[in-house]
């Protein structure tokens, strides 16, 4: 039996990610948005249907993983509520726009803040709908690593983006974390 498939050494990595997801919040709450990124990873390593979701939840790892952060989090949770709730309507944030996730893509690509023709977003919309299942058929192997990366790019800002049609709390400087999914080959 290898050192990687012991229950217990599994147990340890579970935990030590529920302590790691729990110091990443600590340090910027939108890191919660990437957390749906992993459970996407899992569900496409384990097929990709609802029986693969039906057994993520049925995993006491993975409850074990939560159960940690959470409970690592809690004492922060009365801060971040009192945070959170100071930032009203018409604070800094500006509203979204349809170019509001093109230029924060741009922006990682670039580095500079520029606004997105339509053309482009037209562009990288259909590339990324066409390049992204294609490549993912083309290295089965790779497959959930290439839609982890999808998601873990997109996701976030695209979360981000609805709630901010209620109120503004999508600023490119939140989605730094999701920023190394452009450049992973």
């Amino acid at each position: 039996m290898s050192w990687r498939s012991s229950a217990k050494n599994k147990k340890f990595w579970w935990a030590l990610y529920g302590i790691e997801a729990a110091l990443g919040l600590y340090t910027q709450y939108f890191l919660a948005l990437i957390l749906p990124a992993h459970f996407a990873y899992i569900c496409i390593k384990l097929g990709g249907n609802r029986t693969a979701i039906k057994n993520i939840f049925k995993d006491k790892n993975v409850w074990l993983a939560a159960g940690t952060c959470f409970l690592l989090f809690l004492p922060w949770l009365p801060v971040m509520i009192s945070q959170t709730s100071r930032v009203s309507d018409g604070f800094w944030i500006p509203e979204v726009t349809k170019f509001t996730i093109p230029t924060t893509l741009s922006m990682f690509l670039t580095l500079r803040r520029q606004n997105c023709p339509l053309f482009w977003v037209a562009t990288a919309a259909n590339y990324n709908r066409n390049f992204t299942p294609t490549l993912a058929k083309k290295h089965p192997k790779y497959q959930a690593a290439i839609w982890i990366l999808t998601i873990w790019l997109l996701l976030p800002m695209i979360i981000v983006y609805i709630l901010s049609q209620a109120r503004p709390v999508y600023l490119d400087r939140y989605f730094t974390y999701s920023a190394p999914a452009v450049y992973t080959p």
